[in-house]
């Protein structure tokens, strides 16, 4: 079927300097001058809302960028997980495209009413904020009283003056403009968004606040699928733990090396905290926690801000990075990107952090230095930080994560189930059953460049698909690396159905939509090598990694499209050179002169020890299979190291079981 004859999604354009326009103004179909970027305008969601932009950019490249907020088919069909809306813009701080992911009932509202809303233009009302109905019609209004309230305060008065709604809404940060402001998806706790500045693009159009006042779609029965979902182990650990078991992980691995006393101590904190779960409408396994802090009020917190706040600032507790977190979210602010810069102002307390941030705000002292994000400052430091095209990212010992951080082309955070274990994205059975083939050998071991660049292509064109149908991407990763829901039959299941009528499976949709990301960043300037920074450059240029992303890509070695690859997408043709097969070496079996009986303890992140005894010395797999576990392909470490499968576990040694969806 071609791209005419598919059902065609519904977009919403509003103009917000056109009082009159915008209260006339109702969803249209989409339509794209140029055929192909048409059809993939038609694949909805995330490929609607970059279609969107890139044909404005395109065409006038100076030109300001919308701001687009769309939902994927699954969410308009309400399946279970999918409740995620794509919010897309130019970054003020990079300049480059960048869109984010956020939850709680704002995208199955917006379902019911348009698949994009695109946004342009500015009001000049004070505390403006933008209301849409459930028959499309929308209403800008002024609303003083809102300016300089925090997105949690935002919410709770729309729900009092309008009743049950969506939200989405900026702090002080975004009013004021700043790079560091993010977006919150309103609710009893704000789900943050929009690293980069998306905060601030609202705030220059004149809002404080977006409100859709239609219903929930109403969700399809998937009974199999939420069974299978509930089941998961991967789902079930992420859901008790909330990500912030992450911090016993990441102690158990080589990132933890550091400081892993503090790391497990930071775990055990949060564990305690704990004092009520959320989630996204429609999730059978929530994986959002709320935590207890000194200041009384409980704080919303997952273990990527965390990090970025507790271990750079050098925190001895928890509680001081919930604090700084919870003056963050008040404000708007980028917690990742804030963290990132006032490490470089070595360790700080707490309350010399929280100053530092009232001082960014007023734009004076020395925390007006901060305004610029982590890059700037270190420029007029003279000194380097951990960042790639304009923002910051973790520096993990991981090869594959901080190339998944690095080449993304709408910013580290769509990235963010990378990898798909705690430590290392090397999961083989879901590898091969997504493509044929096999990875190549060493690409199991998180600091090897072996097989990296491919695992991190293959990663990313995941993402882009399921960000595109609008299914979680921590479910999907548990479904693929759990091997309880087979790669074909969950891209049958979650493809878009306009996918299916032009017969391109998943990854090649991704594959496309790096593609065009990629392309929309040379359009505004993306600097030659940026995907390889100078900091991180020695390590992703071994054999492996980038040179292997590259040409999976279709990229010339300066990370530009080639001339190549951007004719394949304008015919949408399949980039099948991606995942070239490598010839695999036969492996020997293990060879074990003599075993004796003995014992090996395991541990998992939060549960009890258990001893396993049986005949060593014995491969990894061997100690797995007879401990009857039920972790399909946990990552294991031992004395901080990851393990092979084949690798020889001795009598009395401690083996840690790792099987957490990284990411939030």
């Amino acid at each position: 079927m071609n791209g005419a004859a598919q059902a065609r999604p519904r977009v919403l354009a509003l103009d917000l300097g056109d009082a009159r326009g915008l209260e006339a103004a109702r969803p249209v179909s989409w339509r794209a001058r140029e055929p192909w970027l048409d059809r993939i305008g038609c694949w909805s969601g995330g490929a609607l809302g970059l279609a969107t932009i890139a044909e404005r950019a395109f065409g006038a490249p100076k030109a300001p960028a919308p701001l687009v907020l769309s939902v994927g088919e699954l969410v308009r069909r309400g399946f279970p997980t999918a409740a995620r809306a794509s919010v897309a813009s130019r970054a003020p701080l990079t300049g480059l495209f960048s869109e984010g992911l956020v939850g709680g009932s704002l995208a199955r509202r917006l379902a019911s009413v348009t698949d994009a809303l695109v946004l342009d233009g500015r009001t000049n009302l004070v505390g403006g904020v933008l209301t849409l109905a459930a028959d499309g019609s929308a209403r800008c209004f002024e609303w003083p009283e809102l300016a300089g309230l925090a997105p949690r305060e935002v919410h709770r008065r729309l729900v009092e003056r309008f009743g049950p709604c969506g939200s989405l809404s900026i702090g002080l940060a975004g009013e004021r403009g700043l790079p560091l402001a993010s977006l919150a998806s309103g609710g009893d706790v704000p789900h943050f968004v929009g690293r980069g500045g998306l905060g601030a693009v609202l705030g220059r159009m004149g809002l404080k606040a977006l409100v859709v006042l239609a219903p929930e779609v109403e969700g399809e029965p998937q009974r199999e699928l939420v069974a299978t979902l509930t089941r998961s182990p991967r789902l079930i650990a992420r859901s008790e733990g909330g990500t912030l078991e992450l911090f016993g992980a990441f102690a158990s691995g080589p990132d933890g090396a550091e400081a892993p006393a503090a790391l497990q101590r930071f775990e055990q904190e949060a564990r305690a905290a704990r004092v009520r779960r959320h989630g996204c409408a429609g999730c059978p396994t929530p994986c959002g926690w709320e935590f207890d802090t000194r200041r009384g009020a409980a704080q919303s917190a997952r273990f990527g801000a965390s990090h970025a706040l507790a271990r750079a600032l050098g925190f001895e507790r928890l509680d001081d990075a919930l604090v700084l977190l919870q003056r963050c979210d008040e404000l708007g602010l980028d917690a990742k990107e804030l963290g990132a810069t006032l490490a470089l102002l070595g360790p700080v307390t707490v309350e010399r952090a929280l100053t530092l941030v009232d001082e960014l705000l007023e734009g004076r002292g020395e925390g007006a230095r901060l305004r610029a994000g982590s890059i700037a400052l270190a420029r007029e430091l003279g000194r380097e930080t951990p960042a790639a095209k304009g923002s910051a990212v973790r520096a993990d010992a991981s090869l594959a994560s901080l190339l998944g951080q690095c080449v993304s082309s709408r910013g580290g955070d769509p990235m963010r189930t990378f990898p798909f274990l705690a430590v290392d994205g090397a999961d083989r059975a879901a590898f091969r059953a997504s493509t044929g083939l096999e990875l190549p050998p060493g690409s199991d071991d998180p600091l090897a460049p072996a097989g990296k660049g491919r695992l991190v292509a293959w990663h990313e064109d995941w993402a882009n698909a399921l960000d595109t149908a609008g299914f979680c991407a921590f479910s999907a990763a548990a479904l693929l690396a759990d091997g309880t829901f087979g790669a074909a039959g969950l891209s049958e299941l979650l493809a878009p159905r306009t996918l299916r009528a032009d017969g391109i499976d998943m990854l090649d949709a991704g594959a496309a939509l790096s593609t065009l990301q990629r392309r929309l960043n040379e359009t505004w300037g993306l600097a030659p090598l940026a995907d390889v920074p100078l900091w991180a450059r020695e390590r992703l240029l071994q054999p492996g990694v980038w040179d292997e992303y590259a040409r999976s890509r279709g990229l010339e070695l300066d990370g530009r499209v080639s001339a190549r690859r951007w004719e394949a997408l304008e015919r949408l043709e399949p980039w099948r050179a991606r995942f070239e097969a490598v010839a695999q070496p036969d492996l020997e079996p293990v060879k074990v002169d003599r075993r004796t009986r003995g014992r090996v303890l395991l541990r998992r992140t939060g549960e009890t020890e258990r001893t396993v005894e049986l005949d060593l010395p014995a491969t990894v797999a061997e100690v797995l299979a007879s401990s009857g576990t039920n972790l399909a392909q946990p990552a294991v470490f031992r004395a901080g190291l990851r393990m092979r499968s084949r690798e020889l576990v001795h009598d009395g040694d401690v083996l840690e079981l790792v099987a957490v969806i990284a990411g939030g």
